[in-house]
């Protein structure tokens, strides 16, 4: 079985599979693959003078509608490992569809005589428990794949170095091994407030935007936008100047413990950290 790589088409084929289709075993992206529904991008979403079509969803706060809807009620936590292990990027599309099918089944079975689209607190604890069902092979492998990407995302809150371009607006770099960009939208929102800010998944070629008074919204990467451009080359603006003297004042070369700082600050990250970018 295919499919376009879409979230929203993995939920079509999970609502297929719930409404009586075998379950798959084996689920593939197409040769036209993607991560996010993209066909309705224009080359340059950033330039005013061109019909700008709908935007990507996030996959994190606008699917919660049909089946994903159902998955969410059954178990919210469950909800998020299906979408993590999606975007891991791991071809486990198969798994994932089976896990999904075993949380709403076990919600299902346990509220029969239930009114249809309601899920009873014996439902939710019947998925919670096909959730934490790590026997099952499909369960373990998107529970791995969801720490992974959740793991990721929660390294890169901390690793992602902002820059002032030529619009002055704070924006980052970085190429992280899943799509992780979604989730890290809540963490920077709350820690520059209504600031405008923006982040780029170069490996992706997509960019996490937020402008004033409007929630972050994922849109196609233009790095000679003035929100990117200025931040690319090596020069060092007067901000990274203080953050390196900052760095060389608190480190103490005495305690450097370079495996510990590998585990932390892998060396695939270093190309975006200038404090260790030149070692």
């Amino acid at each position: 079985m295919e499919y376009d790589g879409s979230l929203e088409a993995l939920f079509a084929i999970l609502e297929q599979v719930c409404n009586g289709t075998e379950l798959p075993m084996c689920v593939g992206k197409s040769a036209e693959g993607q991560l996010i529904n993209n066909d309705a991008f224009q080359a340059d979403l950033f330039d005013d003078s061109k019909p700008v079509k709908k935007p990507p969803k996030n996959p994190i706060t606008d699917t919660l509608s049909g089946i994903a809807g159902e998955l969410y009620e059954a178990s919210a936590a469950g909800y998020s490992n299906f979408v993590y292990a999606w975007m891991s990027e791991f071809p486990i599309e198969a798994e994932i569809i089976r896990f999904g099918f075993a949380l709403i089944q076990a919600a299902r079975n346990a509220d029969k005589g239930f009114p249809p689209g309601t899920v009873s607190f014996e439902g939710r604890e019947a998925a919670e428990n096909a959730r934490n069902n790590r026997m099952d092979p499909a369960v373990k492998t998107v529970r791995d794949a969801s720490f992974k990407t959740g793991h990721e995302a929660h390294r890169l809150s901390g690793l992602l170095r902002f820059s002032l371009g030529n619009a002055g607006i704070p924006a980052a770099l970085c190429a992280p091994d899943h799509f992780v960009l979604p989730i890290l939208a809540e963490h920077f929102t709350l820690r520059f407030g209504d600031s405008p800010w923006a982040i780029a998944d170069e490996k992706r070629r997509i960019a996490l935007i937020k402008n004033t008074g409007y929630e972050a919204e994922l849109e196609v990467y233009n790095p000679d936008h003035p929100w990117f451009a200025g931040i690319h080359g090596t020069d060092r603006d007067a901000w990274e100047g203080l953050w390196l003297s900052y760095f060389k004042a608190i480190n103490n070369e005495s305690r450097a413990n370079p495996k510990v700082q590998l585990q932390f600050m892998p060396k695939r990250y270093w190309k975006y950290l200038p404090e260790v970018r030149d070692c």
